[in-house]
Parts: structure tokens; C-alpha cells; sequence
């Protein structure tokens, strides 16, 4: 739980990217399985991406914490059906809040440029 009060002291930056990295590492090593550790590292380059992207929506940064805090209470209690949920919950909610954030931009700059944007 230490990992998540540091994060929680840094709501914005670069320190709050690198300690989101750090968490969803750490959840992957707590796997115990050297396959999800090897499998993460081959996608870190586009999971930065993406977490770095969701931390461009601003009312998403401390409910990503809150997440992250119910992911590791359910890890810390030793019930993987518990943690499970929060889990694809964190997941398909940032997948949601990217697809947003990615139209939301791509309006933005086809009404910059005059046009439409693609559908």
C-alpha cells in the first residue's frame, strides 16, 4: 500500500507515469508467473502510451488511484476472484476513457483544419 500513497502525493507528471508503470509491474511480478512478466515487458511501450494518454483526462487521475487501491486490497487479501473484477474494471474503463479522449481529439483537430473527422 506504500506505492499507493507515494502515487497519491503525485496527481500529475511524469512521477505519476513512471509510479503507474511501477504498480502495473509490481501487480505483474506479484503473478509470480514469469510468462505475464515477459508478456507485459514486450507491451510496456504501448501500455505507457495509453496510461499516458488517460492521465490527459483530468477527472480520471485519482479514480485511476482508487482503482489501483481495490486492485491491491483484493491482492493483499489473497482472493484472486476479488481482485479480478476491480481489475477488468481499471482495464475496460481506461480502454472507454481512451476511445473518448482519442475522438474528442481527432473533432478537435478536423475542426482545426475545417473538415469533418473520419467515421
Amino acid at each position: 500500500m506504500a506505492l499507493l500513497a507515494l502515487a497519491r502525493t503525485h496527481i500529475s507528471g511524469c512521477t505519476v507515469l513512471e509510479t503507474d508503470m511501477a504498480f502495473h509491474a509490481a501487480i505483474c511480478s506479484a503473478s509470480g508467473s514469469p510468462l505475464i512478466v515477459e508478456n507485459a515487458r514486450l507491451h510496456w511501450i504501448h501500455l505507457r502510451r495509453v496510461m499516458g494518454a488517460t492521465r490527459q483526462v483530468v477527472g480520471r487521475r485519482r479514480a485511476v488511484w482508487d482503482e489501483h487501491a481495490a486492485i491491491a486490497e483484493a491482492i493483499a487479501d489473497g482472493n484472486e476472484a476479488l481482485a479480478a473484477e476491480p481489475g477488468m474494471r481499471h482495464t475496460e474503463d481506461a480502454r472507454e476513457n481512451l476511445v473518448q479522449h482519442m475522438t474528442a481529439s481527432a473533432a478537435a483537430e478536423g475542426s482545426a483544419q475545417g473538415s469533418p473527422p473520419d467515421t
